[in-house]
């Protein structure tokens, strides 16, 4: 939504916020939704870039919180 055209430019930065979001969440907390390269794959064109760059930039995931020793 961010990069859309018709998108009204003072939503822009709250759109990405949002997808940043979302995608870090997938993340962190779905690991029964990977998103990897049959994700990507199924991406549309537009999407693709801003994904990489997410995908660049993405946390990492923590270990299980038992841990062992």
């Amino acid at each position: 939504m961010a990069q859309k055209p018709g998108r009204n430019p003072l939503k822009r930065p709250k759109d990405e916020r949002q997808g940043i979001a979302l995608l870090d969440a997938v993340h962190l907390a779905m690991p029964q939704f990977p998103l990897g390269e049959e994700f990507e794959a199924e991406l549309p064109g537009e999407l693709a870039d801003l994904f990489n760059e997410w995908r660049d930039r993405r946390p990492v995931r923590a270990g299980p919180a038992w841990g062992g020793r």
